[in-house]
Parts: C-alpha cells; sequence; structure tokens
C-alpha cells in the first residue's frame, strides 16, 4: 500500500542546513521565476526534487534500521515470533535497504530458536547472497554449517566453516572454525584434508586452551581412523 508523502515542514528546513539552501533557492525562483525560466526553466527546481527526494530515501534507511532494531529486541528478549512478524514486514518494505538485508540473518536466527530449520537455513543462504557484513556472514556460515553438519552432509559443513574461518574477525572463531572444518573432513571421511588443517593449526603460536584441547583430541582421533582405513 503506497503511503501519502509527508510534507516538509519550515521547521525542519531550519534544522536541516542543505533543505534550507534548498528552500531559499526555491524561493529565489519564485521570486525572479520569468528571468530564470528564460535562462535555465525548470532545471533548479528538477535539482530541487532530487536532492529533497534523496533526504526522504535517507529518512526512509533510519526507519529501516529503527524496524530492525525492534526486531533484535524482539528476540534478545525470546519472542522469536514477534521478531519474525517485524523482521518480514522490513524486508517487504525495505528490500533493498542495508537493514532489509540484515533483517534475513535475523530471521535465520529466529526461525531457528522456534525449531524450523529449514526456513532457517533458508533465510540464512539468502543472506549469505546479500549481505557484506563480515561478522554476520561468519555467523552465518557458522550456523549453517552446524545444521549441516546435524544432517549429515559433512562435505558442505567442512565448507562452511571453511568459508567461516577465512573471513572471521576474531582469531578464536577463525581457529574454532578451522577446528569444526577438520571435525567435519574427519566425519566425511577426508583424513587427509582434516590432517592439513590440524597439522597448520598445531604450528599456531599461544593458541586457546580450548582450542589446544580440541586439535590433540581430533589429532588421535584421526591417527586411530587412518590406521583402521589402511
Amino acid at each position: 500500500m503506497l503511503r501519502p508523502k509527508r510534507k516538509i515542514t519550515k521547521r525542519e528546513i531550519r534544522q536541516d542546513p542543505l533543505l534550507e539552501t534548498l528552500y531559499s533557492a526555491e524561493k529565489f525562483y519564485e521570486s525572479h521565476s520569468k528571468r530564470i525560466m528564460v535562462i535555465g526553466g525548470g532545471l533548479l527546481v528538477l535539482v530541487l526534487i532530487l536532492l529533497i527526494g534523496s533526504g526522504w530515501r535517507g529518512s526512509s534507511r533510519r526507519t529501516a534500521e529503527d524496524m530492525l532494531s525492534q526486531a533484535a529486541a524482539s528476540l534478545a528478549s525470546g519472542n522469536s515470533a514477534a521478531a519474525i512478524n517485524e523482521l518480514d514486514l522490513l524486508v517487504a518494505e525495505y528490500p533493498k535497504s542495508s537493514a532489509g538485508r540484515e533483517a534475513l540473518f535475523f530471521m535465520g536466527r529466529a526461525f531457528l530458536s522456534l525449531d524450523n530449520p529449514k526456513a532457517g537455513r533458508e533465510s540464512l543462504e539468502e543472506y549469505l547472497k546479500k549481505s557484506k557484513n563480515s561478522l554476520h556472514l561468519c555467523a552465518a556460515m557458522e550456523i549453517l554449517g552446524g545444521i549441516a553438519e546435524s544432517e549429515g552432509r559433512y562435505v558442505e559443513a567442512a565448507e562452511l566453516f571453511q568459508r567461516a574461518s577465512s573471513i572471521g574477525d576474531f582469531s578464536f572463531n577463525i581457529q574454532q572454525n578451522r577446528v569444526n572444518a577438520a571435525m567435519s573432513w574427519l566425519l566425511a571421511g577426508e583424513y587427509d584434508r582434516a590432517s592439513e588443517i590440524l597439522e597448520d593449526l598445531e604450528k599456531t603460536e599461544n593458541p586457546h586452551a580450548l582450542i589446544r584441547d580440541q586439535i590433540e583430541e581430533l589429532s588421535s582421533r584421526l591417527k586411530i581412523l587412518s590406521l583402521r582405513s589402511n
């Protein structure tokens, strides 16, 4: 449903230097319309419309961001159903905005919290196609990797964990995703790939204790499995 365009008030114009300049230009145009019409036709009015339209797009962006914040708050408070409704509205009204793209990530998490892995996976996969937010992209890949592993799609899981490790911002997450990838390769029977990751991780200086323990455990399991396969 189309919404009527809101009229910009004089008070808002006075508070925004750009709008104030454009408003003055419009008044100048009205006072000297005959002379300006001869010189430049309606060019000034066209520029005015384009720039004010740009201001409205900025307002729309803020509205979309507010909607995303509200939905994230609903999700954080445990009201996943409300979050999904809010996120669905955001995606429908502002699909090309940054907030609209990020909404897909939160929607995926909301569906998963309601034990709907199919819808959650679809939202997160759509998010991977559209977003450039490295932090949420990494988290989305981690979640999708976990889903794939739980469903026995070990190669897909390993590839997702490796992709997540390649764009991670924090050393612990990078190392943990590499450990996860090694585990998935091991479960897939790809022992050489698992071994390559683990050997590289063993060279890491001062790894976190949790990471070090996982590396040792996986390395031991890999040796046993490798011997059994020979």
